[in-house]
């Protein structure tokens, strides 16, 4: 029927828009670089979890800000990423603006994939939990500022 869809698309957008405007109201947003909304089967998100404690929140949940100035000095940003389990292999997605093979390094340290990456003079780093991996089947790729990094799980 025409304008089911539109009134549909209106609401979603009504929804997205309110949800993160209360998230924003309550100092509840995630302070990351980016995020994403992921709709599937037709159920909308009900709400935005707490960041938590890695986000800057102490145990009363109330944001804590750096100063500007600190800030500046660390030049140290987080990044947009993604996990996807495809059978034995985890794949990991990662925004990085500016990365490449050439500034870009993975390690893994148990349960925690570090990814650092140093484009221009901004230090990106952003550690991923992803279950164990078989480090010799680590491979990573960059293209178009998107990292893949994907492994054989143990």
């Amino acid at each position: 029927m025409p304008g089911e869809d539109d009134e549909n698309r209106d609401e979603i957008y009504k929804f997205i828009r309110d949800t993160i405007e209360s998230a924003i109201k309550s100092g509840k947003m995630p302070s990351k670089v980016g995020f994403s909304i992921t709709i599937t089967g037709g159920n909308l998100p009900e709400e935005i979890e707490n960041p938590g404690e890695e986000s800057g929140e102490d145990s009363k949940n109330n944001r804590n800000h750096d100063s500007p100035a600190k800030m500046l000095s660390e030049q140290k940003r987080g990044f947009h990423t993604e996990v996807h389990k495809n059978g034995d292999e985890i794949i990991v997605y990662a925004e990085i603006p500016g990365a490449d093979n050439s500034n870009t390094a993975v390690s893994l340290d148990g349960e925690n994939m570090i990814i650092t990456s140093l484009p221009e003079e901004t230090k990106y780093q952003e550690i991923v939990k992803i279950p164990p991996l078989k480090k010799e089947t680590l491979k990573f790729r960059s293209r178009n500022g998107v990292l893949e990094l994907s492994a054989i799980l143990e």
